[in-house]
Parts: C-alpha cells; structure tokens; sequence
C-alpha cells in the first residue's frame, strides 16, 4: 500500500493518513507517494518507518552527509534549503495555531555552522547517538559541524582506549577546543584535551565587537544570530525605553547591546561561568546578576518598562511567568527556540498584545529555529 505524504509537521516529520489514522514518517517531504511499515502504535497515532519513494518531490535532494537518516542530529538534509524557511514558518505558524509570522530570515549557511558537538564512546566506538537515543551511530564525518574530513579518523583510535558512556566535545571557536567528561583516568583525559588550544575561554566576533565566551556557557551557533540580535536592539530603540530586565542573559550580548544604546539592564542568568564571560562583556548601564531567575526576579524593583526573556528550550516556569505579569512592564520580548513551549507560554501574557512575529532559521538542516514574539500593553 502506498501513502501520499500531506506535509511535514514540527519538528520534520511527514504526516500521512490511513483510514483517517495519522501516521507520522521520517526522511520524507510533501507530495511524496511513499510506502512505509508502522513501528510503534499509539492511541491517536502510529510511527512508520520508510520503506521507498515511489514519486519523489521536485525539492528531494541528495544529503551531503552519509549518516542522514540515522544518526538524530539533522532531519532536513533531504529538502532543498530554498524550503526550509517556508518549512518552518509553516510549522510556527501551525503550533500558534493559526498566527502567522511577520517574517522569516533565512540562514545565511547550511553547512559549517555548530560550534559544538559531543561525541559518544560506545563499544570502543565513537559517534552520536540515533533517533532513540540509545543507540551509537558511528560517525565518520559531520558536514554541518566541519568540513575536515580526517577530524573523525584522528579520534577512532582514541575511542578504543576509552570506557563506555564518555563523551568528547568538540569546539570551533575557530580553534578545536576538546573537552573529555565521564568516568576516565585524569591523565588520559589531559592528553587527548592537550590535542587541542587549552583553556575554556575564548572571544568570538558578532555585532561589530569582540565578546568573551566560555566552552560551558551557551553561546548561539549560527552567524545568522546577529540579524536577530539587531532586530531585538532596533525594536527597543525606536520606543521610549528607560529599564529593561534581561533574563536568561547568557554571556550578556543582548543585554550589552542595549545598554549600549543608554538603557539601564538588569540582567539574570544561572549559569556562573557565563556571568564570569558576561561581566568581561559588561559595559556601563548593565548590572549581571547570577542566580535562578525565578529568585532573582522577585528581589528586582517594580518599574521596568520592558521584560526580555530567553528561556531554554523547557520555556519559562510558572514562577517566572507569573513575575512577569507582576511587574507589568509595557514590553514583553520572547526570544524562544521551541514554538511549543511559546504557544504555551504566551497564554500567561493575555493583557499583552502580540506586535511583531518573526522566525529565524539559526539550526538550518534541523528542524529547530528561533523565534522572537514581541507583546505590547495596549
């Protein structure tokens, strides 16, 4: 029996129907006519697994990476990248139920564009792992991380000498940056982290400036982040603007940025070694403040006419919501990586009205991007 694929949902996969039954299918693309064998049944639901295209769409192309399709890390290397970005502005659209995005910014590359990926080591082989989660994918090359093609090869004789459930990551920052976790011997971890530049920190360019970093504290990936940066800064100048909370602030780019432009920043983020990296970035006008933002927030003055959060990829908790909508700022800027998470969220800001809408395809050849949802008081 063959199926016709109706589109692709969040985050990649097909979505066909047998009998009014969906079944959700990996690795295809709208249009297709597909025949597949069902997995794993659900209640409402079954997961197939391709078997063959019988009519492939016009926008199939060749993955450039011989482990698509198995190894979990890139679920859009089949589709050609002028589809992408209307791939996933559909998908926000779908998850909003229905709000269309201004805009959506392309990715500026598609290929060489992480800065960090961790490796597996698994019966003294090393890889990611697949779409479960358990099981190895030996990798002998990642396109959309290098295009070195020996890097892999240099450390398939390393993972022979190491135990199970170590893992190796790898940093451009442009230098190779290794770093080793997991249970192993200190001084086999200090010669194979001695292959690489020592030291976690570094300094990476952005925004006309140069901005300290550190191997672990979240930095954004893509060089396409910038657009987005710039849009966040350009919204919040044109209005009158005169406190701003920053939370989940990482390294501190955007909360520098704005100050930049005369605005006082308060800004929160958890993570001590990013606050360390934020406070070389520091400028006048912004104050860092390490510690949870759920505690953080409620010791802030009343007053701020704006609110930037920055949640990871679980979104905002209810403590956090709920702060939020206490301090009634005039501004609510939602800068989110999961469309999920914001549609569930956004619920917490009824007395605000969404202004602006606008997607930005940083993890292209994934089907991950980023959003910024903009909220005003009427």
């Amino acid at each position: 029996m063959s199926y016709i694929v109706e589109k692709l949902v969040y985050p990649g996969l097909g979505l066909v129907r047998k009998d009014g039954f969906v079944i959700f299918v990996r690795d295809v693309l709208p249009g297709e006519r597909i025949s597949l064998n069902i997995v794993r049944k659900k209640a409402h639901y079954a997961e197939g697994q391709l078997v063959e295209i019988h009519e492939p769409s016009p926008d199939r192309i060749q993955p450039r990476c011989p482990h698509f399709g198995q190894c979990g890390g890139c679920q859009l290397q089949h589709a050609h990248p002028c589809i992408h970005s209307s791939l996933k502005k559909a998908w926000l659209q779908e998850v909003l139920r229905g709000r269309e995005p201004d805009d959506f910014v392309e990715a500026s590359s598609f290929f060489e564009w992480r800065k960090k990926i961790t490796l597996h080591v698994l019966s003294r082989q090393l890889g990611f792992f697949s779409y479960d989660n358990r099981t190895l994918v030996p990798i002998t090359c990642c396109p959309i991380f290098s295009a070195d093609e020996d890097l892999f090869q240099r450390f398939k004789g390393i993972a022979r000498s190491l135990p199970d459930r170590v893992d190796i990551s790898l940093f451009r920052t442009p230098d190779l940056r290794i770093l080793v976790s997991g249970n192993i011997d200190s001084e086999l971890r200090n010669e194979i982290e001695a292959l690489s530049v020592l030291g976690r920190e570094y300094q990476f360019q952005a925004c006309g400036r140069q901005w300290w970093a550190s191997t672990d504290a979240f930095v954004q990936n893509h060089p396409t982040v910038e657009a987005m940066w710039n849009d966040v800064v350009s919204y919040i100048k044109m209005k009158n603007i005169k406190r701003i909370f920053d939370l989940y602030a990482g390294v501190g780019v955007t909360a520098v940025l704005l100050a930049e432009q005369g605005i006082c920043v308060e800004a929160i983020e958890g993570s001590k070694v990013a606050v360390q990296a934020a406070e070389k970035n520091k400028c006048e006008n912004v104050q860092f403040y390490c510690g949870m933002v759920e505690k953080v927030l409620l010791t802030l003055k009343r007053g701020v006419d704006c609110i930037v959060v920055n949640p990871p990829r679980t979104g905002l908790s209810k403590n956090v919501r709920k702060a939020c909508v206490e301090h009634d700022p005039t501004y609510i800027i939602y800068i989110s990586c999961s469309p999920a998470t914001l549609a569930r969220d956004m619920q917490s800001f009824e007395k605000w009205n969404i202004v602006s809408l606008k997607g930005y395809d940083l993890f292209p050849q994934t089907g991950h991007f980023e959003t910024v949802a903009i909220f005003e008081k009427p």
